[in-house]
């Protein structure tokens, strides 16, 4: 169980690297590369990917994620290479997503 804040603007999602370690991701196993944050700062990250990812009803297989700190108190972004393509909107009374139509 992991909680992730929804984030339209993240091309991938993101995992922090307490949740990578959870998951018994190696960091010397992810790909290093430079990602670039809104407001232009430019950071070395690790990208690996899952076999899959499943958030509500929804399973997406080998996904790309990219290992860094994202500085809040949950365990990643859920960015648009998860929900691409999938139909949901989100209920502000209750800060959640609801899937479908």
């Amino acid at each position: 169980h992991a909680t992730f804040l929804l984030d339209t603007g993240a091309n991938t999602c993101i995992i922090t690297p307490s949740l990578a370690n959870r998951l018994g991701i190696n960091p010397r196993d992810a790909n290093a590369g430079l990602a670039q944050v809104v407001g232009g700062g430019v950071f070395v990250v690790g990208s690996v990917n899952l076999d899959y990812m499943v958030v509500g009803p929804n399973r997406k297989y080998d996904l790309a994620v990219t290992v860094i700190s994202s500085g809040s108190n949950n365990d990643g972004l859920l960015g648009m290479n998860f929900l691409r393509e999938l139909r949901y909107h989100i209920d502000f009374n209750s800060n959640t997503i609801k899937w479908g139509d």
